[in-house]
């Protein structure tokens, strides 16, 4: 209902219908470890598990908010369990390119979160922003990196 919302509201405030936004929006209830979400065409979030061998992401169908006056978005859930690293992150990490024209991509992004599964969520943020930085070098950026990380305790 939030999302549907949102989108609504974005609807109403664009007066060129050339806005819009995309989002992953979860509800996570604390003692339970349930995290009830949705995916509004924002990359999906890497969830690795505290064996630190287990790698999910969490999908749902939906489009973008703001732009198409009908959507459709489906409610998900999963549980966070204690030791479980939950990765949200925008689009310009897995898309940010060297001076070659190569992506960063998601593989080397699940190469670093299972390879610093062990750090506090704070540093495994600054490495992550390190290490697209060292990778684009020179090159410029082209989109905004934002980056979320949920640890379970």
């Amino acid at each position: 209902d939030v999302a549907l919302r949102v989108h609504q509201g974005l609807l109403e405030v664009s007066a060129s219908g050339d806005m819009f936004v995309t989002v992953f929006y979860g509800v996570l209830h604390g003692p339970s470890g349930r995290l009830t979400f949705v995916r509004c065409g924002q990359d999906r979030p890497i969830m690795l598990r505290a064996d630190g061998v287990t790698i999910e992401t969490l999908d749902a169908p939906g489009r973008f908010l703001g732009r198409l006056t009908e959507i459709s978005l489906e409610e998900r859930e999963t549980h966070l369990s204690p030791g479980d690293t939950l990765v949200m992150y925008s689009d310009g990490i897995p898309d940010a390119v060297d001076r070659e024209g190569d992506d960063y991509g998601t593989d080397r992004l699940l190469d670093l979160i299972s390879a610093r599964r062990h750090e506090p969520a704070r540093d495994v943020c600054g490495a992550i922003f390190d290490d697209v930085f060292a990778f684009r070098g020179e090159a410029p950026a082209f989109h905004d990196i934002t980056v979320l990380i949920a640890k379970s305790a």
